[in-house]
């Protein structure tokens, strides 16, 4: 069965989005996890109470070596 010109261009962006989207999400965990916070005012002035424990560290690898995995051919 042949498929047609509008169909591959079909697959074709859904696997640029699956790869955006994945290493957005790369980047996100790996970086920008301290920003995952409850802001909290004191005497020092504002601060950031982190929202994620040490649990968070411990299955990173994880996320990280799926996600590259994924992002692999």
């Amino acid at each position: 069965m042949e498929s047609s010109q509008g169909s591959r261009c079909g697959e074709i962006g859904e696997d640029m989005s699956i790869i955006l989207i994945t290493a957005a999400q790369l980047i996100f965990f790996t970086f920008f996890h301290r920003y995952i916070a409850w802001p909290t005012t004191g005497p020092e002035g504002v601060t950031r109470l982190s929202m994620l424990t040490d649990d968070y560290f411990t299955w990173l690898p994880f996320v990280i070596t799926a996600s590259i995995l994924a992002l692999t051919p």
